[in-house]
């Protein structure tokens, strides 16, 4: 039971709806750590969608609260991956989830050495995608018309967005 453990911090990675008691059995901080950038891609694959939709500077993670829905808690700290010439969408995932984990161990850090940090509601609508979302069509786009280089088109034939993500626990 983890109500023994009586844990300052819990953190989960991609699971499901958590129920009420889990949801806030740590004294600090009851944390998502989720891999798409919310509040724009939730669910499922969202290391992927990013770069079906031409928009692979929106792959990330974001840390929020957990809450009742799918990666709908306040915003802890969002993460987006940095493209690179060269990088295919599984290059581009596999160094974003790097990226976050290594910010996730300081992140967490500043967390328990203050017994504190900041959110902030996600206010901005995104896509929720569950797996009956995609089909093996989808990876047409990627390797057959783009040839595994979205990242490549994005940077040489269209600017990336800009994207204001939360970090205010991070420093």
């Amino acid at each position: 039971n983890l109500n023994n453990l009586n844990p300052k911090l819990l953190l989960s990675y991609g699971c499901g709806l958590i129920g009420e008691g889990t949801s806030s059995i740590a004294s600090i901080a009851n944390l998502n750590f989720h891999g798409g950038l919310s509040p724009w891609y939730k669910g499922t694959a969202t290391h992927f969608w990013p770069s079906y939709f031409l928009e692979p500077e929106f792959t990330g993670v974001a840390i929020h609260e957990l809450s009742k829905k799918i990666d709908s808690g306040p915003l802890v700290h969002q993460i987006s991956g940095d493209l690179v010439l060269g990088d295919g969408i599984h290059e581009l995932s596999s160094r974003t989830v790097k990226k976050s984990i290594d910010e996730c161990i300081i992140l967490l850090k500043n967390i328990i050495s203050k017994e504190s940090y900041s959110s902030i509601p996600q206010t901005k609508t995104g896509k929720l995608f569950v797996n009956d979302d995609w089909n093996v069509g989808h990876l047409k786009i990627i390797y057959e018309l783009f040839e595994n280089k979205v990242v490549d088109w994005r940077l040489n034939e269209s600017k990336p967005k800009e994207i204001s993500l939360f970090r205010d626990n991070f420093f």
